[in-house]
């Protein structure tokens, strides 16, 4: 587990990208909410972005009163997306990012996150759960997944299979394509054990939105 300073750091090493966004896929705690309420807010409270930190929530934080990991974000003036969505506008074009609640717990509702989208621009989704991403995919309304929840494999030995998690079997690490979406899993910034930290940067266009990846695209069936 990372203490105050572990994060801290990683929130700085976040704020020299300089970003127009920062959006954050869940899992805050493993256990312990309150105890980890006001060391998060010191951590979410450093995050500065042009526009706007967005965060959705992951099992680990909805397995048990998540009522402090809500209050940590409000404190650091972090945009919680519960089935919502949250648009940023340039030069007329629309990114809309959505987030769905938890899909372990039964708590996401896609129709509802779907309902609140604009007719128009690029759309993203947030959810901590990557196998998500084929539900999410069938809508046909959403260009890029964020997610995370995988750790990239729970423990990854040479010659065995990884193992995995429910909810993140299918879409381990790293890029995928699903039909017209793409997903892009990230192994996370911490954990109990040893799966390496991934602090990922997207770059942008001064003119529009658009995603940019130098690494090759798996298919759905295809893993990293």
């Amino acid at each position: 587990m990372m203490d105050r300073n572990q994060l801290a750091k990683v929130a700085r090493l976040a704020n020299q990208q300089q970003p127009d966004a920062i959006v954050l896929t869940g899992d805050y705690i493993t256990k312990n909410a309150s105890k980890a309420e006001e060391m998060l807010a010191n951590a979410f409270g450093i995050l500065k972005a042009k526009d706007r930190v967005i965060a959705t929530m992951g099992n680990h934080d909805r397995g048990e009163d998540s009522t402090p990991i809500e209050r940590a974000l409000a404190a650091g003036n972090v945009k919680l997306l519960n089935n919502d969505v949250y648009s940023i506008e340039r030069q007329g074009h629309l990114l809309n990012i959505a987030g769905v609640d938890d899909v372990w717990f039964k708590r996401a509702d896609i129709a509802k996150t779907i309902s609140k989208l604009p007719a128009t621009g690029t759309n993203i989704l947030l959810a901590h759960e990557p196998d998500f991403g084929d539900i999410a995919a069938r809508t046909d309304r959403f260009d890029l997944q964020l997610s995370g929840h995988s750790h990239g494999g729970q423990i990854v030995l040479p010659f065995a299979p990884r193992v995995t998690p429910p909810w993140g079997k299918k879409y381990i690490n790293g890029l995928y394509r699903i039909g017209e979406m793409q997903i892009y899993v990230s192994p996370g910034s911490a954990l109990q054990a040893h799966p390496k930290p991934d602090l990922t940067a997207v770059p942008k266009s001064r003119s529009s939105f658009y995603i940019k990846c130098d690494a090759p695209t798996p298919t759905a069936s295809g893993m990293l």
